[in-house]
């Protein structure tokens, strides 16, 4: 699909579709590598799959341990004096 795309555009030398071909082939064999992997044949679903990918890094918790760990600690006491205080 890629070479045919790359073709079919006509703004590219061949010299240059190789060089992209190449680094299509790279990439794939390097495909282990990466946490992560986006396929865009279709526009909407490549948006939301790479919306999706920025929503989960800002939301991993090594990103965000500085707050996260002040707020458990809000939140389990929270929990610890509902618990406390009811019935259950």
């Amino acid at each position: 699909v890629l070479v045919e795309r790359l073709r079919r555009r006509g703004s590219e030398d061949d010299e240059r579709v190789r060089r992209r071909l190449r680094t299509a082939l790279s990439e794939l064999e390097a495909v282990q590598e990466f946490d992560y992997v986006v396929v865009n044949d279709d526009l909407d679903v490549t948006v939301h799959a790479v919306e999706a990918i920025l929503d989960a890094e800002v939301r991993r918790t090594n990103r965000c341990r500085e707050w996260l760990g002040e707020r458990a600690v809000e939140l389990s006491e929270a929990l610890e004096s509902d618990l406390a205080s009811s019935h259950i």
